[in-house]
């Protein structure tokens, strides 16, 4: 592994998760204009956002969370905080299991997730039925949070792969 002084060591990891994060928004808001408009798309912000605030908390906090979703929300024409509020909702659950959960195997943190995907897909709905007086069909809300259920274990593992790979700090050659 290379060995960086911490000075730069620091500000590289930190960098993985607002990154890492913005570019889940980007690929989640691209499926809007593909060639399939009516084909099924995941959250994968909610796997990033997920991943992140389980293991950098202080990272991928409410701060973080809101400006990612204030950016989904403006790039997909939603109301200005929908989105934002659902992350920070996920962001209070992840909380309440960031001291013991990241220690678990793969299958518990994937059930975690899980839950908070499945609460989250609720919030969503109760919003977008609320502020739109409609009740919509969860069909598709089902499907994507399936599809999203299924794509988090490569999700966490290459945003593992991704954490574990940041540079070393070498504390013994800084001032």
């Amino acid at each position: 592994m290379t060995r960086v002084p911490a000075r730069l060591a620091r500000p590289l990891a930190d960098t993985m998760p607002p990154l890492t994060g913005l570019a889940a928004v980007i690929l989640d808001r691209a499926a809007l204009g593909s060639l399939a408009p009516d084909a099924p798309d995941t959250d994968l912000t909610l796997a990033v956002a997920f991943y992140w605030a389980l293991y950098r908390p202080e990272i991928m906090g409410p701060p973080l969370l809101f400006l990612l979703g204030l950016l989904s929300d403006a790039l997909a024409g939603l109301p200005l905080g929908f989105t934002a509020l659902t992350l920070l909702a996920l962001g209070l659950l992840v909380r309440g299991g960031a001291r013991w959960l990241p220690a678990q195997p793969p299958p518990l943190i994937w059930a975690a997730f899980a839950v908070v995907a499945v609460s989250v897909a609720l919030l969503r709905w109760l919003l977008a039925s609320l502020y739109f007086a409609w009740p919509f069909a969860p069909g598709p809300l089902l499907l994507q949070l399936g599809l999203t259920l299924l794509l988090y274990p490569p999700i966490a593992w290459l945003l593992d792969r991704l954490r574990r790979s940041a540079p070393e700090t070498d504390h013994a050659r800084t001032p």
